[in-house]
């Protein structure tokens, strides 16, 4: 099997000695999730329900090179991911998120795939900053050499509250060109980013393409120099032809 640098293709930076991956697959549509409005339905058929389909994304996904994936905590999206793992040639980065459910469940089930990154989703930290920031203390002694951070949903109030916070290396964001879900507001959201950078915190950007409403070609060079690296949820061999065209020419 070929190593995670090997064949990942759209650059990478640096988090205590981890080389993490600045182009994700994103796998938000893969459970239906409400942002993608009339399609939503058709997702969480097609993909929550078959979890092969979401294997055969991210296998095309590797094949293009971006052996990365963000992965959601449900079981469906872990099937199809250790599926992946099993019928590829390459060694996947897993980052994953938990929160959603029972925190100590879902940490368990990552376990058994070896993830490189694990956060706590944004519908539990920014509820509970303080819970988060416990798990992620939980995290950090169960596995070696992981990388932990959280998500959040009202980025311009949470982030500047996890400064301080040596558990929260990486932080998931809403960011989009168009100020789509960055609450409570595009000005908040982008000042607490950058505290967040040069506090040394790596961003990794969330709804990029603000549910579909931007292309990756509008989209990516905003978020060049306003973050470390995004996740984006791709469903189809055009998506991916699209989104891993623009990452080579905006991320790389």
């Amino acid at each position: 099997m070929k190593s995670f640098e090997e064949v990942y293709k759209f650059g990478t930076f640096d988090v205590e000695g981890v080389s993490f991956p600045r182009f994700l697959l994103g796998t938000s549509p893969f459970i239906g999730a409400g942002q993608f409005g009339p399609k939503s339905y058709f997702y969480y058929r097609h993909f929550y329900e078959q979890p092969a389909n979401i294997t055969k994304i991210i296998i095309e996904c590797v094949e293009a090179g971006c052996n990365a994936v963000q992965a959601i905590g449900y079981p469906p999206i872990l099937e199809a991911v250790g599926k992946a793992m099993e019928d590829s040639d390459a060694e996947i980065f897993l980052f994953g998120t938990v929160g959603l459910g029972n925190i100590s469940e879902e940490v368990e089930a990552f376990s058994l795939l070896k993830p490189s990154c694990l956060v706590i989703h944004g519908s539990y930290t920014d509820k509970n900053l303080a819970g988060a920031l416990h798990h992620l203390k939980e995290i950090r002694r169960r596995f070696n050499k992981i990388v932990t951070g959280v998500s959040v949903h009202m980025p311009g109030i949470v982030i500047e509250k996890t400064l301080e916070a040596h558990e929260v290396q990486i932080i998931l964001t809403p960011i989009n060109k168009k100020g789509a879900f960055m609450r409570p507001t595009q000005g908040s959201t982008l000042q607490a980013i950058e505290k967040a950078r040069e506090a040394g915190k790596r961003v990794i950007a969330m709804k990029a393409l603000a549910a579909g409403d931007l292309s990756p070609d509008e989209a990516f060079p905003y978020l060049k120099d306003k973050v470390d690296g995004l996740t984006v949820g791709l469903t189809s061999e055009e998506e991916i032809k699209e989104a891993l065209g623009a990452a080579a020419k905006f991320l790389t």
